[in-house]
């Protein structure tokens, strides 16, 4: 769960009653951990106040019934169930309260620091502890989150006390307040800054009426306000200070110095003319301008930022000593505010009309309708820049190159949101808006990673800009380079962009809260062959070029590829449902029209951004010499460049500046990559991880090589390394990795994801999408999981280990981030100036504690258990498990393991956020010590001669900081010596102190000597995570094994827990003269277990192909024509087959009781009808390119599902069509097929046909043959049994019945069936006769 402070920076929605006081509407916000907070969290319903019309007395309700210190598993929307008391909201005393139908339940979370919030009733369940089984994995409860699991330890306390005991942990949240009042004093004191300072009557009223109740506070704000109001805006510039980390004092100083920037923004007086007005009637209706913002002329520009982004704001539930202490956030309202023909004034960036949608240009003065408009610069007037105060015109400056970005703008120790950006935040994240005459929203330093995340989550793109410079580093330069007005302001630069494609762990306080699964950001180019200009027509020989660059730089892994692919995009439709991207780069302007569909249509959720060829998205030549010229690949002064992308250049050895030709267009999309993550700001910390892989798609879809290949394939797929192929049809149409609504839902992953660790379901998702064809591979991986369901106590104890085990290989990455050299020293984040520096410096140091304790405990379970290792028959467990020492790959890191525990004091560390180095780990902190020490024992020695020479023996050194070493004497011995060279410095009763000229000295040196020693140690942290990182081949190669060890242990859940029998399956094998076959027997469908109507799943027999000694094909065709009344599980048969496959290959146990086959290189489905509208391809051209993949890569190795062929056209052409595909595979390609169909011509054709068998879903019917006129006496029931032989009718009338189809209507149907049926026998017949008597109907005609 988050843990910031500013929960109170989100909007209020409140009623004004008749008596003028305001009523909480709704609740908002999540479980924070603020110090003593009184906390609102989100939920998806509004409380209503108690004088809201929907308020109601409370009344029971369909769900559990709750009491004051019950005990209660309650859930936030976004967050996971949390341990609760159920207790009384502190404004009103009840702890239920109803709007409408729902109820909400007041509790407070067992926390820490304690929060509370409204949560509804749905969403409470009664708490049975942590043992209970909801809480174990794949229980409702269950959470990996280390706060939820101490969390239920609290819980299991509370539930062995009685209700006394369980009041006492009740906290009184109202007396809180004040204590946390203190907190939010300076937070106050900014706002009241950043008002426009029109009068100070305004400010005067503001006290009296109680709106600053904190006398220290209301103080502080005054003498602000003074300071603001006298003070020049020249002086202002000059005077400038946000934050100085050196400063002794955080309390008054440190406030003022960020009033004063606040000042700086609001309050520069500006000539009439100015399109900068002081706006004082802005306020809107209520206290939610956001409802308004929807109606103003530039809020379409939202657009820039997400297009689909949400002007709903979200409203929290506020008591009224909240809302009378966060009163100085809100803009006065106007005089006609009561009416309801309201007037409001627009923020300031509503009224520029440079930022109108007619007036937008880019920075180069293009229009929106400019081809080459760049969308995310902004080109903004000079003379609008040169009215601007010093801080808005770095604000400005940055958005010119910037302005689809959110900026977090640094001021003092708060980020604040401007004008366009404030909008976003008031909407999206809850932020209020605070005074003055523009937009303006803000939160404290600590909070950033929450709400940055929140909004990159949402699509956004958000920049962090930091404070480069302390105010002394600011007097100097200013001093030195005798900048202008506007520069003489904190140098602030943009530290770090990050969107959906770029994200990483982060060390601020709740931000690493990333899915388990990856963040690709993806590049794609293209060029076209085999026609022009990417004009495709009806020619099947036009395919194009891929080359594409994908990263997930939360990993740091780079895949770089170029291939060939058909006119469909086969082989790129497959990567992306194997390595689906959450961002995409493309080539403006450079796109066929099957990639834009495919961009338009299948990935139109995900963000995509067009780059200006040639400056943006690089070409090879440039990308080579950009990475040459930077030198990321740089060791020691010389090239040092990953193998993978050596490979790809002309010349390997030399690494030349040009890319081979078949590496063109894959460097070029290498080249987008890198330039968008330097825009980001992360390129050199990713690219210098070198971890480089070249991308090969399973199968080329180039038709000029498919025949060759097709050939190589049928000899040597099941060998080596070779993978079954799933392509992007396949994945859907089993539903292996998502189910139709896009969830995981009954899908084949849901079923399997057993992991514990999120490196471990990575993995199994890569498994799931590419199994192995090599039956070693296979049956190794099945002898891994009988070892591991026979050894139970390692398993567990292995679970238990890995449960706690973090997302390491993207902490591995996170470290390589911050160690010293990561980022190249001019970056901007090496200056930044951060408020709450130890906070971060803790969590860094936590978390590469853990990465360390989590190394050991896995490393000491494998060293128990190597003896049990050894006894393992499969081969890959003891690789994965056996120590690099033995014959295994799991490094042996006893020494390296042991080096670290003893490098530092750990526990020091974590307490006080530094790394204190051990002797001999740091030379220039050794270095400095020493000095240190040598000029403290001259200091010594100095002493003992001033007190011979004075003749004085009480004579110390008086002082602290930089009046140090003052020499303190009695008055009386002072008096009567004669202290020539000694100046007095101070004087207390009975004492006085001087310096002299060599305690001068000293002082000098030793804080010299100390800034170094300072220095030192401020990179000691660095240099450590860069020690560590050295070696991260082995750090990483352990994670490697672990993460195999967890789906195996995933795969062993899953087969020894299942509900139904499992078997093993045997793949054989016998070279490339196989005969496939496919022998199932009692096979169930892994992801049902009950039929639609509830009943137990019906299991079934499938055979295709000759097995064993049989080589009767006669007897077992390759080929099943599959028919069947409707709803008769046809479908789920096929899927069942197909999925079945799957896990075999998997290496994992199947549901049946016996299953047999040879290896299948690959699947084919061509399943459900559906059209793609929005690539303009209708039902039936999607089910002949699906058919067309088949025909043209099919081999005899394949499994072919095919379901109702020919459907979506005319009856003749549907079954011309169908025949003539199911001959072609029978005959011709003779692959593993099942082939279901309602054309009963089709059927009558085949039935003498030796390649093909038929078979039938069965079903009892009764009443057949009653009277048309009633017929709903006609009774179907489904046997759900494959049965040999054709079914004789599809009984669609009975699903029509289902569906609650009129009667009358199918009463008409029925006749009408009755009437074509005989006029077809009639046709039939008089067919026949014609053929029978041919000579005599000729002589007739004649």
């Amino acid at each position: 769960m988050p843990k910031t402070l500013l929960h109170f920076f989100s909007p209020k929605s409140v009623k004004k009653e008749e008596n003028g006081t305001s009523s909480p509407k709704s609740n908002s916000g999540t479980p924070l951990k603020p110090k003593n907070t009184f906390l609102t969290p989100k939920s998806e319903g509004k409380i209503p106040s108690k004088k809201s019309p929907f308020f109601s007395p409370m009344v029971p309700a369909k769900t559990i019934e709750c009491n004051v210190c019950d005990i209660v598993w309650a859930k936030l929307d976004g967050y996971p169930w949390w341990p609760s008391i159920v207790c009384n909201d502190p404004t009103d005393g009840v702890h239920e309260r109803r709007e409408g139908k729902k109820k909400f339940i007041h509790v407070q979370f067992f926390d820490n620091p304690v929060t509370h919030a409204y949560v509804e009733a749905k969403n409470v369940e009664i708490y049975n502890g942590s043992q209970s089984l909801d809480f174990q994995i794949g229980g409702k409860f269950y959470s990996p989150d280390l706060d939820v699991i101490e969390a239920t330890k609290k819980g299991d306390e509370a539930l062995k006390k009685g209700v006394e005991g369980r009041e006492k942990l009740l906290v009184k949240f109202e007396d809180s307040f004040d204590d946390f009042a203190d907190d939010l004093d300076d937070v106050l004191a900014d706002a009241c800054d950043n008002s426009v300072a029109s009068s100070n009557n305004e400010v005067s009223m503001e006290i009296e009426e109680g709106k600053r109740p904190k006398r220290k506070a209301v103080k502080k704000a005054a003498k602000k306000r003074r300071r603001i109001e006298t003070h020049s805006d020249e002086d202002d510039c000059v005077s400038e200070e946000d934050f100085d980390p050196n400063k002794e004092s955080e309390s008054d100083e440190s406030d003022e110095d960020v009033g004063e920037e606040s000042s700086d923004l609001a309050t520069e007086s500006e000539p009439d003319d100015s399109p900068i007005k002081d706006s004082r009637k802005r306020k809107r209706k209520g206290s939610l301008p956001a409802s308004k913002i929807s109606n103003t002329p530039s809020n379409s520009k939202l657009a820039a930022f997400n297009p689909t982004a949400s002007t709903t704001s979200r409203t929290p539930l506020v008591c009224q000593q909240t809302k009378s202490r966060l009163s100085l956030f809100q803009a006065s309202e106007t005089e006609g505010s009561m009416g309801d023909d309201l007037e409001t004034t627009k923020y300031l960036h509503e009224t520029l009309e440079f930022l109108f949608p007619e007036n937008l240009r880019d920075k180069h003065g293009r229009k929106t309708d400019d081809p080459d408009y760049d969308s995310t610069s902004l080109k903004i007037p000079q003379e609008f820049l040169k009215k601007c105060t010093p801080a808005m015109f770095q604000w400005w400056k940055l958005k010119v190159d910037h302005f689809d970005v959110i900026f977090c703008f640094k001021v003092g120790k708060f980020y604040e949101l401007y004008h366009m950006d404030a909008v976003v935040g008031v909407n999206e994240l809850g932020l209020i808006y605070m005074r003055g005459s523009f937009a303006h929203s803000g939160f404290p330093e600590v909070a950033f990673g929450r709400y940055s995340e929140s909004l990159v989550q949402k699509g956004y793109k958000v920049a962090r800009v930091e404070q480069t410079e302390t105010p002394e580093q600011n007097a100097i330069r200013i001093k030195k380079e005798m900048p202008s007005k506007q520069e003489k302001t904190l140098r602030r630069e943009i530290c770090r962009i990050v969107t959906r494609g770029t994200q990483s762990l982060g060390s601020w306080p709740g931000s690493g809260n990333m899915h388990s699964g990856n963040n690709f950001l993806l590049a794609v180019t293209e060029k076209s062959s085999g026609g022009n200009n990417f004009q495709e027509g009806v020619n099947s020989n036009v395919c194009r070029e891929f080359g594409i660059c994908f990263i997930d730089t939360s990993v740091g892994l780079f895949h770089i590829g170029q291939f060939t692919d058909d006119r469909h995009c086969s082989s790129l439709c497959t990567m992306l449902s194997h390595y689906t991207p959450c961002q995409i780069l493309f080539e403006r302007g450079h796109l066929s029209a099957s990639l834009q569909k495919i961009l338009r249509s299948g990935l139109s959720s995900i963000l995509q951004e067009p780059l200006l060829p040639g400056t943006q998205f690089w070409d090879a030549t440039k990308t080579i010499k950009f990475l040459k010229t930077e030198g990321y690949f740089e060791k020691n002064g010389e090239d040092d460049w990953p193998t993978a992308l050596k490979s790809m250049m002309q010349d390997a050895e030399a690494v030349s500046f040009s890319a081979a030709k078949n590496y063109e267009l894959a460097i070029s999309a290498f080249g987008a990559c890198v330039f968008y993550l330097k825009k980001c700001l992360i390129d050199y910390e990713v690219i210098s991880m070198k971890q480089f892989v070249e991308y090969r798609p399973l199968k080329s879809g180039d038709p000029q090589d498919v025949a060759q290949e097709l050939e190589d394939a049928v000899a040597n797929f099941a060998k080596g390394d070779n993978k079954m192929i799933l392509d992007s049809v396949t994945l859907a149409n089993l539903e292996i990795l998502e189910n139709t609504n896009g969830g995981t839902e009954g899908t084949l992953i849901e079923r399997l994801d057993h992991c514990h660790t999120a490196f471990g379901k990575r993995l199994l998702r890569q498994w799931l999408c590419a199994p192995p064809c090599n039956p070693e591979v296979c049956s190794d991986r099945l002898d891994a999981v009988e070892d591991l369901m026979g050894c139970q106590e390692f398993v567990s104890e292995t679970n238990e280990v890995l449960k706690k085990v973090p997302d390491l290989e993207r902490m591995l990455m996170k470290i390589h981030s911050l160690s010293k050299d990561s980022k190249k020293p001019d970056h901007p984040d090496n200056r930044a100036v951060l408020y709450e520096e130890d906070k971060y410096s803790k969590k860094k140091i936590e978390d590469f504690l853990t990465i360390l304790q989590n190394y050991e405990c896995v490393h000491k379970l494998l060293v128990r258990h190597q003896d049990l290792v050894k006894s393992f028959r499969s081969s890959l467990l003891q690789k994965i498990l056996g120590l690099s020492s033995g014959n295994g790959n799991f490094p042996n890191m006893s020494d390296t393991l042991k080096r670290w525990k003893t490098a530092f004091n750990h526990t020091k560390a974590v307490e006080t956020g530094k790394i204190t180095p051990n002797h001999g780990a740091n030379p220039e902190y050794d270095s400095a010590l020493d000095e240190i020490a040598d000029i403290q024992a001259k200091l010594n020695s100095y002493l003992k001669e001033q007190k011979k020479h004075i003749g004085c023996s009480s004579i110390v050194y008086k002082g602290t900081g930089n009046k140090r070493y003052q020499l303190e004497m009695p008055i009386d011995v002072a008096d009567r010596k004669n202290l020539s060279g000694y100046t007095i410095s101070g004087q207390r009763k009975g004492f006085k102190s001087f310096r002299t000229a060599e305690t001068e000295e000293f002082l000098k040196e030793m804080e010299a000597a100390e800034a170094r020693r300072d220095s030192a140690q401020s990179e000691t942290m660095a240099i450590i995570f860069r020690e560590f990182d050295q070696d991260f081949a082995m750090w990483n190669s352990a994670v490697q094994c672990l993460s195999i060890l967890d789906v195996l242990l995933s795969l062993t859940e899953y087969c020894k827990n299942s509900e139904i029998q499992m078997c093993r399956p045997i793949l054989s094998w016998k070279g490339a003269n196989t005969s496939p076959f496919l022998d199932i027997s009692t096979g169930r469908h892994p992801c049902v277990t009950r039929t639609f109507f509830g009943d137990d799943f019906i299991p079934n027999d499938t055979l295709l192909g000759c097995q064993g000694d049989d080589n009767d094909v006669t007897n077992n065709p390759n080929c099943l024509v599959l028919t069947g009344p409707n709803m008769g599980g046809k479908s789920t048969l096929m899927r069942q087959v197909g999925l079945i496959v799957v896990l075999a290959h998997l290496g994992c146990y199947v549901p049946a009781e016996h299953c047999r086959l040879s290896p299948v290189d690959r699947v084919f489905t061509r399943l459900g009808a559906s059209d793609r509208i929005m690539s303009g391809e209708s039902t039936f051209y999607v089910e002949l390119s699906e058919t067309s993949a088949i025909l043209k890569h099919a081999t005899k190795h394949s499994l072919v599902l095919l379901d109702e062929l020919g459907r979506g056209t005319a009856t003749y052409d549907g079954t011309a069509i169908a025949l003539a595909v199911v001959r072609e595979i029978a005959a011709n390609i003779k692959s593993r097929t099942i082939f279901s169909t309602h054309y009963h011509t089709v059927v009558d054709d085949l039935k003498d046909n030796a390649d093909v068998k038929q078979g039938h879903m069965a079903c009892m019917v009764e009443n057949e043959d009653a009277d048309n006129e009633d017929p709903s006496k006609e009774t179907l029931t489904f046997l759900y049994k494959l049965t040999d032989g054709p079914c004789p009718k599809s009984y669609g009338f009975h699903a029509a019945r289902l569906a609650d189809v009129p009667e009358s209507v199918i009463t008409l149907a029925r006749h009408k069936a009755a009437e074509l049926e005989s006029n077809n026998n009639n046709v039939s017949m008089f067919r026949s006769i014609c053929q029978g008597n041919m000579p005599e109907m000729n002589n007739v005609a004649l």
